[in-house]
């Protein structure tokens, strides 16, 4: 199961990106208008969908006719858990700001 793996690697952008984004150049790229938390509200539905996916894929990996193999499960995660990592930790310094 990859389930630890899976925690590890959310964990580590969630981190990563916070103190990214707290920096001079990382503070840049947070965007502050009105329909900002729109944006990031999307992406983070939209990325935890992505995760999901790749969690129920692990899980039941008899559920398709063909196997799934595990680098591609393990990048759609990847790929789904940095979206929301990012429009997470954007939303939320971009409230701590006001």
């Amino acid at each position: 199961m990859l389930d630890l793996l899976f925690v590890a690697i959310l964990v580590g952008e969630l981190v990563g990106f916070y103190f990214f984004y707290r920096s001079e150049h990382g503070y840049k790229a947070i965007y502050i208008t009105w329909f900002a938390w729109m944006i990031d509200l999307l992406g983070i539905v939209s990325g935890t969908i992505i995760m999901s996916l790749s969690i129920f894929v692990e899980h039941h990996p008899t559920f398709f006719n063909f196997n799934i193999p595990t680098p591609l499960i393990l990048l759609l995660f990847i790929q789904g858990s940095w979206q929301v990592s990012i429009h997470a930790v954007k939303w939320v310094l971009r409230n701590m700001v006001r």
